[in-house]
């Protein structure tokens, strides 16, 4: 069994070959994983900008910095759309709800 010195984020690791051919095959998926963001679109009642610049904290709070979120308050739906790659509906909801405003998850 042969050993190899690697260095892998900061870190100095000793491992066996077929560790090292491992741990590349995760971080690779891992990356392409991170990349997948998934689209979620919710019908709010946030109808105006005031009312927009009031959850701006809380969506900045629960999303990512590479994360994004938009309103389009002319649509009938005041709807919300977030980009995201870890963030679930129901947390959305659920946090929406508790900062006064309906919210709920629109179908494909």
């Amino acid at each position: 069994m042969e050993n190899e010195r690697t260095h892998h984020s900061g870190l100095l690791c000793f491992a066996r070959n077929d560790d090292v051919a491992l741990y590349s095959q995760f971080s690779t998926l891992n990356s392409q994983f991170t990349k997948m963001k998934q689209v979620l679109v919710f019908k709010t009642s946030v109808s105006s900008l005031q009312e927009m610049e009031a959850v701006e904290p809380l969506l900045n709070g629960l999303l990512h910095e590479t994360e994004q979120w938009n309103f389009d308050l002319e649509d009938c739906d005041r709807i919300l759309r977030i980009e995201a790659v870890f963030i679930q509906p129901p947390t959305i909801i659920d946090r929406m709800r508790r900062a006064g405003f309906s919210c709920a998850e629109l179908g494909d």
